[in-house]
């Protein structure tokens, strides 16, 4: 196996490729034109990025919390991990690009949004710091104008109002339920 491929009956256009082998960090987004041959995606082990959880507070560790961290392009997956007892987490095999981590838990936010990470070719990213703050909610009904009932399976977003424009906005969403009823955590 000399690790080609070949893809038949695609139409005539761009497509965005994503490539995943296990052991290697995923090649994500690169564009290619059908009809083309003889294409070569090269593969590298991939970066770490890793940090702590503290509380905003007391400087103390948060144990437990889920971490997600997402391509800021919006390509490609988004990928999840749980911070140890001392509020350790890390990614491995991470594509070279930017990133944004997030907090994924109903019950703690970041206190600045999103955090920003540059993975570099050959280059781990370490100590980063994610300050947590007991998470808010908001709690609400959508309502039909004609008979006041429920209107089910609608999302509403919560978008941080920021006047700091180098804060990371942050939004969050929630689907009203069967009687219209809706909660925004986190």
């Amino acid at each position: 196996d000399d690790g080609r491929f070949r893809w038949q009956t695609l139409l005539p256009q761009n497509w965005n490729v994503n490539v995943y082998a296990d052991g290697y960090a995923p090649l994500l987004g690169e564009t290619i034109e059908a009809g083309k041959e003889d294409l070569v995606f090269v593969l590298s082990q991939g970066q770490r990025i890793e940090g702590q959880i503290l509380s905003a507070n007391t400087g103390d560790a948060i144990a437990s919390l889920r971490v997600l961290v997402r391509n800021v392009e919006g390509v490609g997956e988004i990928f999840r991990t749980k911070a140890d007892e001392n509020g350790r987490f890390a990614f491995d095999r991470m594509a070279p690009g930017n990133y944004k981590l997030e907090l994924d838990d109903i019950k703690w936010a970041l206190l600045d949004g999103a955090v920003s990470a540059s993975v570099l070719e050959g280059e781990d990213t370490n100590g980063l710091i994610l300050k947590a703050v007991p998470g808010a909610r908001i709690v609400g009904s959508i309502r039909s104008a004609a008979d006041n009932s429920g209107v089910p399976e609608i999302r509403v977003e919560a978008v941080e109002a920021s006047l700091n424009p180098d804060r990371h906005t942050t939004k969050k969403a929630a689907v009203s339920d069967s009687e219209g009823e809706y909660e925004i955590t986190g």
